[in-house]
């Protein structure tokens, strides 16, 4: 082997040995993260949040804290979903360095992480602040299919992680509402009034006691009731109604609506308008004493929370409050059913 021969080796040598040493250099830097906090602050900082804003271009949610009381700004000052803000919050604080990936802006798309006001973006930009102070500040992507975890860059960098949480960081703030409207049990209803936009009315109520059914105060002629507890049904509508948007009073016009009235225990007397407009299906509540000269406490913190709202809900929950009779009963001598409805 001649001299040049061997210069060139002894070079080549000298030039893997820097490269071995710079890749190394910088996976001991990488490593150092992994299994770190991405915040390792913000644990200690969740009592001060008072703002969390997430933007993908086309849609912004903005949760604002406002007298001690978390509220979608977005959305007129509606109450925000406690248990969606804690679950976000907790896997944001407790988000772990699981892998890092490419820094290379043109592998970005695929991996959901293009700035979200790019157009087509499917980005998400997460910000969280107290006050004028910027606690993180983040940009976050797709999920990842094999290591589970979401993939992420911070705000302004081209670095690419994975974090080992999956962040619930939608930006529709409709999704942050919360999303329980009223949730009245059956057994503290004892009669209902329902009068259909077609003018049927039915008046269902209770026969005996809570643990009784509800019957109809009048049967057509020629009629029967489907089954047994069919009017049941009525009596169980303000359980557990769920919200998908709101509006506020003004926005409807509720000519044509149906209404149902509910008389209950604790002085009770809640009005449910329900109407189908534009191809969507709204709720709009109205709550008082049985006595309107001295409405219950009960009754005036339900007024109070019912009120400037009107509730965008699912076909589904509509249909509750927009029984007719045909809903009930069937001829006499009808075949259809039996006493359990099944």
């Amino acid at each position: 082997m001649n001299n040049k021969m061997t210069q060139v080796l002894l070079l080549a040598i000298v030039i893997m040995l820097a490269m071995v040493y710079l890749v190394k250099d910088t996976d001991n830097e990488s490593d150092s993260q992994i299994g770190q906090n991405l915040y390792p602050d913000l644990q200690d900082q969740l009592s001060s949040v008072d703002r969390i804003s997430i933007d993908s271009g086309d849609n912004l949610a903005t949760i604002v804290k406002s007298e001690g009381i978390w509220q979608v700004s977005n959305r007129l000052g509606y109450p925000a979903s406690f248990e969606m803000l804690s679950n976000f919050l907790d896997s944001l604080q407790s988000a772990k360095y699981l892998e890092k990936k490419t820094s290379r802006p043109e592998n970005h798309a695929r991996l959901g992480l293009l700035d979200p006001a790019v157009e087509n973006s499917e980005s998400r930009g997460v910000k969280v602040f107290s006050g004028d102070q910027q606690l993180a500040s983040l940009i976050v992507g797709n999920s990842s299919s094999h290591l589970g975890g979401t993939y992420f860059r911070f705000t302004n960098d081209d670095q690419v992680w994975l974090m080992d949480q999956t962040l619930g960081a939608v930006a529709d703030p409709a999704a942050w509402l919360e999303p329980i409207i009223i949730d009245i049990p059956e057994e503290d209803i004892v009669k209902v009034v329902q009068s259909s936009a077609a003018g049927d009315v039915i008046t269902v109520v209770r026969e005996a006691d809570v643990t009784s059914n509800f019957i109809p105060e009048i049967i057509p002629a020629g009629k029967k009731l489907k089954y047994a507890t069919v009017a049941n049904q009525l009596g169980r509508s303000l359980v557990n109604v769920n919200l998908d948007d709101i509006r506020v009073e003004g926005d409807l016009d509720w000519s044509g609506a149906n209404k149902t009235e509910f008389f209950g225990n604790r002085n009770l007397h809640i009005t449910v308008l329900s109407k189908e407009f534009a191809g969507n299906y709204y709720l709009g509540f109205s709550s008082r004493g049985l006595d309107e000269k001295e409405s219950t406490e009960y009754a005036s913190e339900l007024a109070a929370k019912l009120s400037p709202w009107v509730f965008q809900v699912s076909e589904y929950t509509y249909e509750d409050f927009a029984k007719t009779g045909t809903d009930l009963f069937e001829d006499e001598a009808s075949d259809k059913g039996d006493e359990s409805g099944q």
